[in-house]
């Protein structure tokens, strides 16, 4: 089962017997089976009718809503209100600081060890580039992260040992698509906006997964709640920034399968994908999400989109137990 992405814009889904199909200016251009769907991600004006809505929400397919440059706008969902428990340990572990801090420090950690493993894997596969300052920070990060005295702490060595990352990211970066550094809202090169919809693209799944599980994704315990903000899903998704997203852009850029010319500047300054390379970049995520994702080159299991799951439920067993957080990580 896969994720269908709707990026027509025009187009209207609708339903025909036991089928999904997807129009535009009265004649046909897709189909979909409901019953080989896990989701439905919708971006910018793309039309669905109640008929076709009613037949994904008994089967239990969640539609994920985004703009045309991948921005989370919401999800239409079934019930997934029933783990009442679930938000209550969920709501006593945010409002206890101890173990809030707990928690954060252990989502840091598991997103620092996974920055070292894509450099150390680089510095192995390029001998050539010069990571060693990158690598020595984010080895020493460890110690830092159960040094800090609370969130606040914990934020400005997460800042700093990110910084150092992307310092080494950026030159392991090859072909056409530069990156010195990290810029975003908005992204200011192409390979920064091919990180920001990487990024958004992996918090959708997450808050999918999330609400699914009986989560409220909009309370976190690193984040702060704020106004909008799905904390918990950014917290989950600092796991896999570097593991899963930036090897992904990573790949895509030094394979030189997009090019300068694949992007557009917008009037907030920031530059995005064009429209067909867009759909490309589609086509390799989901690509991508398939794959092992302890091995990427063999067949390990679980998959990419069965990592994120996992994590979920990690953090389900954790806040049920009081025990440690077990995260991700990447082999090295």
């Amino acid at each position: 089962m896969s994720t269908a992405y709707l990026v027509e814009q025009g187009s209207k889904l609708r339903k025909t017997g036991h089928r999904l199909l997807l129009e535009k200016d009265g004649a046909p251009v897709g189909e979909l089976k409901v019953k080989d769907l896990e989701g439905l991600a919708v971006f910018g004006n793309v039309q669905l009718t109640t008929q076709a809505l009613n037949e994904l929400l008994a089967a239990g397919v969640a539609c994920s809503l985004l703009t045309l440059r991948g921005e989370y706008r919401g999800r239409v969902v079934g019930r997934t209100d029933r783990n009442v428990p679930l938000r209550i340990a969920q709501f006593r572990t945010w409002s206890d600081p101890a173990r809030r801090l707990v928690l954060a420090r252990a989502l840091v950690a598991g997103k620092v060890a996974n920055a070292l493993a894509v450099l150390d894997r680089q510095a192995r596969s390029h001998p050539e580039l010069d990571l060693t300052e990158a690598r020595e920070a984010l080895r020493g990060g460890g110690a830092r992260i159960a040094a800090a005295a609370d969130l606040d702490a914990l934020r400005g060595v997460e800042g700093w040992l990110t910084r150092a990352y992307f310092g080494g990211l950026s030159r392991c970066v090859r072909g056409e698509l530069t990156f010195t550094h990290r810029s975003i809202r908005p992204p200011g090169d192409p390979f920064n906006a091919l990180l920001s919809l990487g990024y958004v693209m992996v918090a959708s799944e997450l808050i999918g997964l999330l609400y699914a599980h009986g989560f409220d994704p909009y309370i976190g315990f690193y984040h702060d709640i704020d106004y909008g903000r799905a904390s918990l899903a950014l917290d989950l998704l600092e796991v896999f920034r570097h593991a899963l997203v930036d090897r992904f852009v990573l790949a895509l850029s030094n394979n030189r399968v997009f090019t300068p010319a694949d992007f557009e500047p917008h009037d907030d300054g920031g530059v995005y994908l064009r429209t067909p390379a867009f759909k490309a970049f589609l086509r390799h995520y989901e690509r991508r999400l398939a794959r092992p994702a302890a091995a990427e080159d063999g067949d390990g299991e679980p998959q990419w989109r069965g990592a994120l799951a996992r994590q979920v439920d990690d953090l389900a067993a954790a806040l049920k137990s009081g025990g440690v957080l077990k995260t991700f990580q990447v082999p090295d």
